[in-house]
């Protein structure tokens, strides 16, 4: 019951994240921007804590690369699924994102070798019978292109589910998420600066 109320609570928090980053995007703030500062954020604030506590040593990680490949797959889909907000009614882009699930249960069958029952993979395929209602002709008004991102988001959260699952084996989760921001945010600051600078010169 404590893992659902925690899921619910994520879920409830993610939805107003969404929310907080349609309305920046229709006061003018790039989206690199958004990006920049909600990973630079996490990232002081982490190491500023445990500095603090004297336990910076809990940052330490055996798995640098696999860190690295999960910031790089988890940027990915933070552009998408941050991205699809700005493309699509929110709560269009909302119910797409619910089918992270059903790439998950995909993905842990095929990836992590988890066994999935007859159950699961029924709700799997109405999941996407969903989609398809979604991204039917009946929805014109939606563009193509914000809905393929906003299914690409989907599935890539589904993707870094697996990867943080891996990550969970040898990781606390403050270091799967410092290290995310880290990793994350000097890239996110190159567009950034290009942003700035496309700005300077209008």
């Amino acid at each position: 019951m404590f893992a659902l109320a925690l899921r619910l609570l994520a879920t409830v928090l993610f939805s107003v994240m969404l929310l907080l980053v349609k309305l920046t995007g229709e006061h003018g703030i790039a989206l690199p921007e958004t990006l920049f500062w909600r990973q630079f954020v996490p990232a002081v604030c982490i190491l500023s804590w445990l500095a603090l506590r004297g336990e910076v040593g809990r940052l330490k990680t055996q798995r640098p690369w696999i860190h690295a490949r999960r910031a790089l797959i988890g940027g990915s889909g933070m552009f998408l699924t941050l991205g699809v907000v700005q493309l699509l009614p929110l709560a269009e882009a909302t119910v797409l994102g619910f089918t992270t699930p059903i790439f998950a249960v995909i993905l842990s069958a095929l990836v992590l070798k988890e066994r999935v029952g007859a159950w699961r993979w029924s709700a799997v395929m109405l999941g996407l019978l969903g989609v398809l209602v979604i991204a039917g002709p009946d929805t014109s008004n939606l563009p193509a292109f914000g809905l393929a991102v906003g299914i690409g988001a989907a599935f890539m959260v589904a993707l870094v589910t697996i990867q943080v699952r891996d990550l969970g084996r040898t990781e606390e989760p403050l270091t799967i998420v410092f290290y995310f921001s880290a990793f994350s945010a000097p890239v996110l600051g190159l567009f950034l600066l290009k942003t700035g600078a496309l700005k300077a010169e209008k």
